[in-house]
């Protein structure tokens, strides 16, 4: 007996003994709310207001900017959602309005209008102008104002066929420890339109995998939370190219944070040629396989 038990022992240290561990339970509550937040996911890009519903993205200029259907419009949307001419977006010395070309039905809030001061996303709430199953509106990025047109009749929401995504797994469920940046700390963030805006970055989510330690910058997020722009080893072979979002909670009382990868989703752009979505900086490009959170095919 003692010998069999010296050899099982030996053969123990050669091996290292060590039995795979067992894949971590997952908690109900936390599958439920992933399976929630991938429907609302699903929602946000083809929605009736969902990223694939985009149909142009277009600079405006000081002065008279006409929007229609014509090829010679500064905005020219899809011949059988608008007239030739719909209207007239006025840039001026910091103010924007609205006129509607005669004949034309456009509304705000459901009620037709003619002539309206109209307001960009940069506080928040864009004026939003309705125009059959067309909405146009105005969002700022950096210097430039562009209008962005969308369908929400979009025949790309009848051929959606849903988002593709690694298994739920609670192992890529990590406690990251938040590292202040001193007050005032900002990251030039670039976009793919090429600009550049200094961001605040609250600090450092350090997280380890493997005992491996990593960090990612985190930018403010709402409601005290952090947003996460990322790349990884996965990005290209499974995920999108250019990285990839990621939203926290607030920290707790102790700076820690739930960094849950399964909650990793596509940045608009992976469905839509008209969004400015943000790139990753240098301090988010990791040398790690994150396979958690969603994947792209390339087939949006």
């Amino acid at each position: 007996m003692r010998s069999i038990a010296a050899v099982a022992l030996l053969t123990c240290s050669l091996s290292a003994c060590s039995e795979p561990e067992a894949p971590q339970a997952a908690d109900p509550a936390w599958a439920s709310e992933l399976t929630r937040f991938r429907a609302d996911r699903e929602k946000s890009i083809a929605g009736p207001d969902g990223w694939i519903t985009l149909v142009g993205r277009f600079e405006l200029e000081s002065g008279a900017n006409s929007v229609g259907s014509d090829p010679g419009c500064t905005a020219v949307l899809p011949s059988d959602r608008a007239p030739a001419l719909l209207g007239t977006v006025h840039v001026g010395a910091g103010a924007l309005s609205w006129t509607t070309a005669a004949g034309a039905d456009v509304r705000v809030d459901g009620k037709p209008v003619t002539r309206i001061r109209v307001s960009d996303d940069s506080a928040g709430n864009a004026t939003v102008l309705e125009a059959g199953s067309l909405r146009l509106h105005v969002i700022r990025r950096g210097d430039a104002l562009l209008l962005r047109a969308q369908d929400r009749e979009h025949p790309a929401r009848a051929t959606f066929r849903g988002l593709d995504w690694f298994a739920p797994d609670p192992a890529w469920r990590v406690r990251a420890r938040l590292e202040p940046s001193p007050p005032g700390t900002t990251l030039p963030i670039v976009n793919v339109l090429g600009q550049s805006e200094r961001t605040p970055s609250p600090g450092l989510l350090v997280f380890s995998v493997d005992g491996v330690e990593y960090r990612l910058a985190a930018l403010t997020g709402d409601d005290g939370g952090f947003f996460v722009i990322f790349k990884d080893r996965t990005s290209g072979p499974s995920t999108y190219p250019a990285g990839r979002f990621l939203d926290t909670a607030a920290p707790d009382a102790q700076g820690f944070v739930d960094l849950d990868f399964n909650r990793a989703y596509s940045p608009p752009c992976a469905f839509t040629a008209f969004a400015t979505c943000p790139l990753p900086p240098r301090e988010n490009v990791l040398e790690l396989r994150i396979e958690a959170g969603e994947k792209f095919a390339g087939k949006h």
